[in-house]
């Protein structure tokens, strides 16, 4: 039993120390991204980057938190208020015309990125979290899936 409880543990830490290399080779990668000119003319692609690197570990590590905060501040990012509970998923049409996010709260935003200011349609009705948002190819379609198991379109 002490072997096994021993093997556990080291396979826990062996999986913690592999999100912590992941996230911190995205932070470098959106960092590098005015480098990299398939990422500099769609700084959007970057700042996911940063976004996904935050979001491999929890607590995020510090160098997810930098590349986030810089690429945000770089590129004019601002902060979207208005769900009532931790944001889950956010996504940008292909087009780049529209972010929807998914939250806690049992809802989705949809903004026009033209006009971030203005008020975001709220598609509310999901039972539980919803978990993620994305949007079709062509961006016509947007689906959200949530806790519950099911997927609204």
């Amino acid at each position: 039993m002490a072997a096994q409880a021993t093997a556990e543990a080291a396979n826990a830490e062996s999986i913690l120390l592999r999100e912590q290399i992941r996230a911190d080779q995205l932070a470098q990668k959106a960092q590098l991204a005015h480098i990299d000119t398939t990422l500099a003319h769609f700084p959007q692609r970057a700042l996911l980057l940063a976004v996904e690197a935050a979001r491999v570990i929890s607590p995020p590590i510090p160098s997810a938190l930098t590349a986030l905060h810089d690429l945000l501040g770089r590129t004019g990012g601002k902060s979207l208020r208005g769900h009532e509970d931790e944001v889950t998923s956010v996504a940008f049409s292909g087009d780049g015309r529209w972010l929807a996010s998914g939250s806690a709260d049992s809802s989705v935003r949809v903004r026009a990125t033209a006009d971030l200011s203005a008020d975001p349609v709220v598609l509310s009705g999901q039972a539980g979290w919803v978990r993620s948002v994305a949007f079709s190819g062509d961006g016509r379609w947007l689906a959200s899936g949530s806790e519950d198991r099911s997927v609204r379109v």
